[in-house]
């Protein structure tokens, strides 16, 4: 990707300094994203569907716990104006996620045969303790990585993600592989790569940062940023539980060999989108933050332009071919996956477009709309499944259409309140 095709394409400050931001992440971690598709012929050949499926099912768990894990409180280090206020939040989430942890690993080992069972899948239950570990890690790291976007080290977080994808993706061909391990090799190598990346943003923080002792201001950091965990958790619990809540119920009333095929074509779609919608997010927040009232809107609506042009094509390809590509890279065992990305494809592509602009509801202090809208958006595609259940592509596909109308209703709320 050249600068001067972002140049044409992206929405620019007086000094560039937007592109340059965004471009850093996508360069560096064009590769962390494009790998695992690139690996996904050889382990779509190492592990089946249904191990796939359980993988998917640890993952669901973890990813759905996640956003709770610190309270909300890691998204606002970004906010303060004094670097020293941002460092003792970070601080005060780091121990929170520390307790939260703690306690995931009591519950999830006291109890590990009875969620599994009620998930329909008993060979889960040895690995259900290691959730408290997983949250512990990921926590951290994203703490870590909301203090670098704050300082605008996103060459560091671009790395980060490189590092993580090549030492998840190489384990994981490791241990299936030479070793196989089955679908331990799938939950173990993805665990080595959230360590390895956690390693790796520790190492990063600089040692002026970490030993300046800063004043205890747990209290009023609680107050101040308050609306995180009273609406912005709760609307990121919500989010997390509308895909993940999506794959657990598709193990329910269909197969966790149905699962895996879903997952899989949820990942290629999301691997491209990811790569640009993770640059853009993190630096569309930190823009966000320091734009006037009466600039937010037009710029607003230059990134939702921009960013309707540049998918349309790929997207529409992608609905044509996907089918023919997935039995052609992954196999014939692979089939269902190709026609669940076609029908897939209309939702993620306004997800591309409304993704990178959802924190705009944060900046404008508009966490109440976004926790009803996100309630709705959770409801729409659990109940349907619920409801539709006698063909896969059929429920997807009803899924897919309602997501798409409710993204743009979000897209329209958006614009309409950075009109005011």
């Amino acid at each position: 990707m050249s600068n001067k095709y972002f140049k044409k394409y992206w929405p620019l400050t007086k000094k560039n300094e937007l592109t340059t931001n965004i471009l850093t992440l996508l360069k560096s971690g064009a590769f962390a994203q494009i790998l695992p598709i690139l690996c996904m012929p050889l382990l779509t050949r190492i592990y089946t569907p249904n191990e796939f499926g359980i993988f998917i099912l640890y993952t669901s768990i973890v990813l759905s716990l996640i956003p709770i894990a610190g309270l909300r409180y890691d998204y606002g280090i970004i906010l303060p104006k004094k670097h020293q206020t941002a460092w003792h939040l970070m601080a005060l989430t780091i121990k929170i996620i520390f307790i939260f942890s703690i306690i995931c690993l009591v519950f999830f080992s006291s109890f590990k045969n009875e969620i599994s069972h009620l998930l329909g899948n008993a060979d889960l239950a040895i690995w259900l303790p290691l959730i408290g570990i997983n949250i512990l890690i990921l926590g951290i790291t994203q703490s870590i990585t909301f203090w670098f976007n704050r300082h605008k080290q996103y060459s560091t977080i671009a790395n980060q993600r490189m590092l993580q994808s090549i030492s998840t993706n190489g384990s994981q061909i490791t241990l299936g592989l030479g070793l196989n391990f089955g679908v331990s090799g799938l939950i173990l190598g993805n665990l080595i790569g959230q360590a390895i990346a956690l390693i790796y943003s520790i190492r990063k923080l600089t040692p002026q940062k970490i030993q300046k002792k800063y004043p205890m201001l747990n209290r009023k950091l609680l107050s101040h940023f308050k609306n995180l965990p009273l609406y912005n958790a709760p609307t990121a619990l919500i989010d997390a539980l509308r895909l993940n809540g999506i794959n657990i119920l598709l193990s329910i009333f269909f197969t966790v060999s149905v699962l895996g095929q879903f997952a899989l074509a949820w990942r290629i779609l999301q691997g491209p989108i990811s790569l640009i919608n993770g640059a853009l997010s993190q630096v569309y927040y930190q823009h966000f933050t320091q734009l006037k009232q009466d600039d937010l809107h037009r710029f607003l609506l230059s990134c939702i332009k921009k960013s309707f042009l540049i998918g349309i094509v790929p997207f529409v390809l992608l609905f044509l071919l996907s089918e023919w590509l997935f039995t052609t890279f992954f196999g014939s065992s692979w089939q269902l996956a190709g026609q669940i990305c076609s029908v897939l494809t209309p939702w993620l592509f306004f997800n591309f477009i409304t993704s990178p602009i959802s924190s705009i509801y944060v900046v404008l202090k508009q966490e109440r709309v976004l926790l009803i809208f996100s309630i709705f958006y959770m409801l729409v595609p659990l109940s349907i499944i619920f409801l539709f259940n006698d063909n896969i592509i059929k429920t997807l596909t009803l899924v897919s259409i309602s997501m798409s109308f409710l993204l743009c209703i979000f897209t329209y709320m958006a614009l309409k309140l950075t009109k005011k």
